[in-house]
């Protein structure tokens, strides 16, 4: 599904001419396609390097300056994200991620981004709330 989602956010920085987002959400198509076909393990760990190289060089390829790296930040802490199967590590990441593509969002003027981002930013919060302050879902 975040395949599928990154290729409409593809379109959306294209119209945006927003170069840095274009190329970070193309990249998480590719390494979505990839997680996909290599389950991540300690044995491909060069995959998630890979990954991370290539967004530093299209984040350097496509530079309009230090917002070119809130993308950048943003694209890799969710890639590192699906590196793990602790949720609570994912919701720990995602919360990290967040704020680098809402800021980026902003200043781009990804208007369904900056939606995207706070609505994903409050239900993480709940998340947390429910799952690791209150403990719902822990066997008992």
């Amino acid at each position: 599904l975040d395949m599928f989602g990154n290729l409409f956010w593809m379109i959306t920085f294209l119209q945006l001419r927003a170069g840095t987002g274009l190329s970070m959400v193309t990249i998480g198509v590719v390494s979505c396609f990839i997680f996909i076909k290599h389950k991540p393990t300690k044995k491909n760990t060069w995959l998630l390097g890979a990954i991370l190289a290539a967004l530093a060089i299209a984040t350097a390829i496509t530079w309009k300056g230090p917002v070119s790296l809130l993308a950048m930040t943003g694209s890799m802490l969710y890639t590192i994200r699906f590196w793990t199967t602790d949720t609570a590590k994912i919701r720990h990441i995602s919360l990290l991620a967040a704020p680098a593509w809402l800021v980026y969002d902003i200043l781009t003027g990804n208007y369904p981004g900056m939606f995207v981002e706070v609505f994903g930013v409050g239900s993480n919060l709940v998340g947390q709330y429910r799952f690791e302050i209150r403990g719902e879902g822990k066997a008992s």
